[in-house]
């Protein structure tokens, strides 16, 4: 299945369709937000993910399902790490006036398990199920 695809109704962003175009346009900035993110953050253990991840939250930088389902990807990760003290994970916020409902999810996360490091933990160029690949169904719910 393609990760993007648009019609008159809407579009399908990373398994999720939106019907509004806007929010599909937003969705897919967001989607090549991340990617630069994995290629070009020095993500190299739970602390430097930790970090990152906190200013994402600090700076409200997503507002699809697409970039929280990123984050929720590496809260999880972070939430598995023994060194990483829960009070220190900031949770996710929702920004005002998403609707939950505006992004339909199409696909699911088989297989997927909780503690799997996310894209660029430990090694940026690492690809597997947390990375994203098509094969492990990586998206799986928004936050």
């Amino acid at each position: 299945m393609m990760s993007e695809s648009s019609g008159k109704k809407g579009a399908v962003v990373d398994g999720f369709y939106f019907p509004d175009n806007p929010e599909a346009e937003q969705a897919k900035k967001e989607k090549e937000g991340i990617r630069f993110i994995r290629e070009k953050s020095a993500m190299d253990g739970p602390e430097a993910v930790l970090k990152l991840y906190n200013r994402m939250i600090q700076q409200n930088l997503f507002e699809t399902a697409v970039g929280y389902t990123y984050l929720k990807d590496l809260q999880e990760y972070l939430l598995s790490v023994p060194e990483i003290s829960r009070e220190d994970i900031l949770p996710i916020r929702r920004r005002p006036g998403l609707r939950q409902d505006k992004a339909v999810l199409l696909l699911h996360r088989p297989g997927g398990h909780r503690g799997e490091e996310p894209a660029g933990a430990g090694d940026p160029g690492r690809k597997g199920k947390a990375a994203g690949n098509k094969s492990a169904g990586k998206v799986y719910g928004a936050a």
